[in-house]
């Protein structure tokens, strides 16, 4: 069975061949949390980092489906991380994670590499329907 937008599945089932693996990049603990367990309801595998060079770190140890990178963070921030990995992973989707408003950051984080963008203040819903748009290609069987 596919999981798409909008056909009322919105959980991804354990018999699936390939649970979907979402790396987070947040330095909020609070917001790391509340993402984990959203992340997870909806059947995703969460791996959660802090900075943006435990992103690059971890990308480059096990690869992610998924990243929902945010922007500032402690060490390294999530544009100058997005450029670390995209010299070596062109193909991972980035999503920028952040409570900028999507107009000003839009060009900033194309340059970057991001793929696309997500504000914290989304709803589960809306944050599941993001990770299955960048994701669809990955094929999910029963």
């Amino acid at each position: 069975m596919n999981n798409q937008p909008g056909d009322g599945n919105n959980t991804l089932t354990a018999s699936s061949s390939h649970q979907l693996h979402v790396l987070l990049a947040e330095d909020n603990l609070l917001l790391q949390q509340a993402m984990k367990i959203v992340l997870a309801q909806r059947g995703f595998k969460v791996s959660v980092v802090s900075n943006g060079r435990q992103a690059v770190d971890s990308l480059k140890q096990q690869q992610a489906d998924i990243v929902l990178m945010a922007i500032n963070m402690p060490v390294m921030d999530g544009v100058e991380a997005t450029h670390a990995i995209r010299n070596f992973n062109q193909y991972t989707p980035i999503i920028a994670f952040t409570s900028y408003d999507e107009t000003s950051m839009l060009q900033h984080i194309k340059g970057a590499g991001m793929n696309g963008f997500l504000s914290k203040y989304a709803s589960p819903d809306h944050i599941y329907q993001t990770i299955i748009q960048y994701t669809s290609s990955i094929k999910q069987e029963d």
